[in-house]
């Protein structure tokens, strides 16, 4: 995702890649991957929700492939850092969410001394992630994976 400095605006820079887009749905599909009713992509009892992934040899052999979709954008001046995060960050929160627990950490806006502090605001990031996962229960529910980086732009 590419973020603004605007109101820490966040800005997609990729688009999820499940069977909801046409192409993507009728190449597992002509592979022999079954999907459900929640668009899980299946390999025999193995399903993932998305089309695109890396390192998975299970399911490339039913049509999910590691080629991603490359959007080429220009950085400009009001951007401030790019980040990229996994569906188990961007399935529980919106891109102004990501950008907002992200910027003000990143950047030094949020307090403190100096410059940002890049450990701090990945971790803000997992843990917002993770609490929506759980969804307030007191309980382990199912989390998916939280992964994230981010590259500062701005100096």
């Amino acid at each position: 995702r590419r973020v603004g400095a605007s109101g820490w605006r966040g800005v997609a820079l990729s688009e999820d890649t499940t069977v909801a887009i046409a192409e993507e749905r009728a190449r597992v599909e002509a592979a022999g991957a079954r999907v459900d009713q929640f668009g899980n992509v299946f390999a025999g009892p193995v399903g993932i929700s998305m089309t695109r992934v890396l390192g998975d040899d299970v399911m490339a052999r039913v049509g999910v492939i590691p080629t991603p979709v490359v959007i080429d954008t220009p950085v400009t001046e009001d951007d401030e850092f790019v980040v990229l995060v996994s569906d188990g960050v961007s399935g529980v929160m919106s891109d102004d969410e990501i950008a907002n627990a992200l910027g003000p950490l990143a950047t030094g806006e949020g307090g403190g001394s100096g410059g940002g502090d890049l450990d701090a605001a990945l971790g803000n990031l997992a843990a917002m992630a993770a609490e929506k996962w759980q969804g307030g229960l007191p309980c382990e529910v199912k989390v998916d994976d939280i992964t994230a980086a981010v590259v500062l732009l701005a100096p």
